[in-house]
């Protein structure tokens, strides 16, 4: 009863979310260590020998222990089970059964090794833990497919490898997960907090909306890292986040749109001196959107914060204040349609949008384009847009970096433009395209305000189907930092 005590009073102090996580995970552990030890209720461990009925006492052992609705277990469930595709069901035909701790040890994955529980509900006393012990190898996913109802604060410590499907999660309270698994939440959720320190958890259309504005997801420790993984979820995420040092990321999968409304995406927390990484993955090719703001947690003492758009399509609109750098992978885009401080942008994939970057803006391979919106399937339009940065860098070869630039007029707000107040530094490839007719020698500011312009690029194409500059080319390039076309049809375009 002590250790389960001190479970208890651990985890009703929310205030100390993070510092006593480990704490308190070291009781969990203690009291569920393995297959032969267990927390204070009734220990009992599934057999499955005679069918899959929790009333028949001879599935369980001890038989004597067989759950029922007026004691507390603590179940286990191990050994080999032999089930289909879907894992070996366990017919809970009891009702509701009160547990303090459930652990599947059943860590082989040769074969089919998962189980199944299935109906009835399963109410788990404050302090509680769902185990799965980490896998000697392969990969294996339990489920609870019956209700789990909470009680007050509750552990998910998955093991590597040995994943957890959960379809019903009652109770509104605190949800903490430790370990390197993955739990995933189907049909619903209702919880007060989450304390995402190891692994990840997952969300789909059914338990998204559990993440309500009065949620706060805490993710990653100075040591560890968690993700926050939504599988083809259309709609909007309300929760907050507090970026709790280490790697906290934000993963979107198959055919995910998601928008996160909070206007503070993430709280600061000033007890937090270590720097943390807000990544931004998945395989979506629709946007994915963070409206609010991005911020340190403690600038002053080394608790700054720094993105990175590593997969996916994903817009920035808020007036971020984070003062780490911003990195766009590979195969990735990001549309920075809000702001972000003084650091460094760096690209590597594609960067839009009609925002502000205080700082250098480097684009080491890939697209750069103003404006610009992702439809849904990825792709995406060149709309007009006015990019502001410190200054720019377009880096690599004509075949490695493109800035692509469009007109469709000639008024303010009617061709894309970069506008800096530093240096920058041509290279790469300017694509144009051009819609609509104008007077001779019109001249377009597509780069505005930088102090200094060193470099040229080393190709500039020219896309105008259909009007009367197709097939203009340039015969002048950073000519006064301006670029000219040839005469045509006695049409001319200077940009600059």
């Amino acid at each position: 009863m002590l250790a389960k005590h001190i479970g208890r009073t651990m985890m009703t102090n929310r205030s100390h979310l993070g510092r006593s996580m480990f704490a308190r995970t070291l009781v969990v552990v203690l009291c569920l260590g393995s297959a032969s030890t267990a927390c204070a209720g009734t220990l009992t461990t599934w057999t499955g020998a005679s069918g899959t009925s929790w009333t028949t006492s001879a599935n369980w052992n001890p038989s004597a222990n067989q759950p029922n609705t007026t004691g507390t277990f603590s179940l286990v469930f191990s050994g080999t089970p032999t089930g289909g595709a879907t894992g070996t069901n366990s017919f809970n035909n009891v009702g509701t059964v009160k547990i303090d701790s459930l652990l599947f040890a059943n860590n082989t994955a040769t074969g089919n090794r998962a189980y199944r529980i299935t109906s009835g509900t399963l109410q788990l006393t404050p302090g509680g833990t769902i185990r799965t012990a980490a896998m000697t190898s392969g990969i294996l996913t339990d489920s609870v497919a019956s209700t789990l109802n909470l009680t007050g604060s509750t552990n998910f410590d998955i093991g590597s490898g040995h994943n957890l499907n959960v379809s019903a999660v009652t109770g509104n309270q605190q949800i903490y997960k430790t370990g390197g698994g993955n739990v995933v939440l189907g049909n619903s959720l209702s919880t007060s907090g989450i304390n995402l320190n190891q692994g990840s958890l997952q969300f789909g259309a059914n338990s998204a909306p559990g993440l309500t504005s009065g949620v706060q997801v805490r993710v990653g420790s100075s040591t560890t890292s968690g993700t926050m993984i939504f599988n083809n979820l259309t709609g909007t995420v309300a929760s907050s986040y507090v970026l709790g040092g280490g790697t906290a990321q934000i993963s979107t999968l198959l055919n995910s749109n998601v928008t996160f409304t909070n206007a503070s995406f993430n709280t600061a927390d000033s007890a937090v001196t270590t720097p943390s990484l807000l990544r931004l993955v998945g395989t979506s090719t629709n946007t994915n959107v963070i409206s609010g703001v991005i911020r340190d947690n403690n600038t002053g003492a080394g608790g700054n914060v720094s993105v990175t758009a590593q997969g996916g399509v994903w817009a920035l609109n808020g007036a971020n204040t984070y003062t780490g750098t911003t990195n766009v992978a590979t195969a990735t885009a990001l549309f920075l349609n809000g702001s972000t401080g003084t650091a460094t942008v760096t690209s590597s994939g594609y960067l839009g949008g009609s925002g502000t970057a205080g700082g250098l803006v480097s684009i080491l391979s890939g697209t750069l384009s103003p404006g610009g919106t992702a439809s849904n399937g990825g792709s995406i339009s060149q709309s007009i847009g006015r990019l502001t940065v410190g200054s720019l860098t377009l880096g690599g070869s004509t075949s490695t970096v493109t800035t692509m630039m469009g007109i469709t007029g000639s008024s303010a707000g009617q061709f894309d433009q970069i506008v800096g107040s530093g240096s920058i530094q041509y290279g790469g490839t300017l694509a144009l395209s051009l819609t609509g007719s104008y007077a001779p020698l019109t001249a377009f500011q597509l780069f505005s305000g930088f102090a200094s312009r060193p470099g040229d690029f080393g190709a500039i194409t020219l896309s105008a189907s259909g009007t009367p500059y197709a097939g203009l080319t340039f015969t002048s390039f950073n000519d006064g930092d301006n670029w000219e076309t040839g005469w045509q049809n006695n049409q001319k375009i200077i940009f600059s």
